[in-house]
């Protein structure tokens, strides 16, 4: 999970950053930022602090560490982790190399949890490509007047962010078991028609996948799928997303 935010958090963001770690400590769950201040340096001081893998994404390459204060906790998580890097030996922290590096922290984990962040930044750019790559986006709510919210509160509402307030939330989401893994649900096609259970078997095996997808996969026609798709949905076993994207429920 990669866990993203403001690089100046309120004492309530810093409150929820840690408290979502704490409540994932008991599960086998990566924890994935990019050591910038704030939210980032937060998440990974937390899950070194309540024993979970964590794993720095850099926007600089690996022969320095930016900010220069987090190079201690840069070699704790080499402890319990990893730094990662995409960048030659030399690149400077360049401030175009940090948006380029999120798509890597959007890419490798299975969701994304927006902490605290205005209505632009980092951490907006990270959501919104992870939604691009179908990943789970979260978010935590504040209040509508907090600046430092607003991107979080229009994450919510713009349906592009689930809102949880607990790793409780989470875990329900990701239909994750107290190991971290996914929860294989035991399927009754005997119901459903011949097109419907391929459907159901695509979603399956693909746990999340948009309607272009779907058709390549089904070859069904495109103006055959959405009525197939409104049916499953109706019967309670699938969900859609924004963006046309659907999962089993």
């Amino acid at each position: 999970m990669a866990v993203v935010g403001t690089r100046k958090p309120s004492s309530y963001g810093k409150d929820q950053c840690e408290k979502i770690i704490q409540g994932l400590s008991s599960n086998n769950v990566l924890i994935v930022s990019g050591l910038a201040y704030g939210v980032d340096t937060i998440a990974h001081q937390c899950a070194l602090k309540y024993g979970l893998s964590t794993v720095a994404v850099l926007g600089h390459s690996l022969d320095r560490i930016y900010p220069s204060l987090n190079t201690n906790l840069a070699r704790k998580i080499l402890q319990n982790g990893e730094l990662i890097s995409e960048f030659v030996s030399g690149t400077k922290p360049d401030r175009e190399n940090f948006p380029k590096r999120n798509r890597i922290v959007a890419g490798m984990v299975d969701a994304v949890i927006v902490i605290e962040s205005a209505e632009r930044g980092g951490a907006l750019i990270t959501a919104d490509i992870a939604h691009s790559y179908n990943r789970e986006v979260m978010a935590i709510p504040g209040r509508v007047n907090d600046y430092l919210s607003g991107g979080c509160n229009w994450l919510i509402i713009d349906n592009k962010a689930a809102l949880v307030r607990d790793s409780t939330d989470i875990m329900k989401i990701m239909n994750w078991d107290k190991s971290g893994k996914y929860i294989q649900k035991e399927l009754n096609f005997d119901e459903l028609n011949e097109k419907q259970r391929k459907v159901m078997r695509i979603l399956y095996e693909n746990k999340k996948i948009n309607i272009d997808q779907l058709a390549m996969l089904s070859t069904y026609k495109m103006q055959e799928l959405p009525a197939l798709l409104l049916e499953l949905e109706m019967k309670g076993l699938i969900k859609s997303y924004p963006g046309n994207s659907y999962e089993i429920f």
